[in-house]
């Protein structure tokens, strides 16, 4: 893995994470938290700098990210989008 296909699953797998869990919240009619930001910018911080020293470590932590966020909050972020939907 290149450095630039790390830095896009970096950024792909904290922008779904962050839909997903902004949509859970939606859902709840609760605010995010701040520490969801907080969170995620530390995330993108540390991802990026394990990817600058080895993109195939850090492309394959932002992949396990993706998919662990999608199991945590993607089956009630997907029910709720469905719900919003015809």
């Amino acid at each position: 893995m290149t450095q630039d296909q790390a830095n896009t699953w970096i950024v792909t797998s904290l922008a779904v994470s962050g839909a997903l869990v902004l949509v859970r919240d939606a859902s709840d009619n609760k605010v995010p938290p701040v520490r969801l930001a907080i969170g995620l910018t530390v995330a993108g911080v540390l991802l990026g700098t394990l990817a600058q020293a080895s993109p195939s470590l850090g492309g394959g932590f932002a992949i396990v990210l993706l998919l662990s966020s999608s199991v945590v909050y993607g089956g009630k972020a997907w029910r709720t989008l469905g719900d919003l939907l015809p």
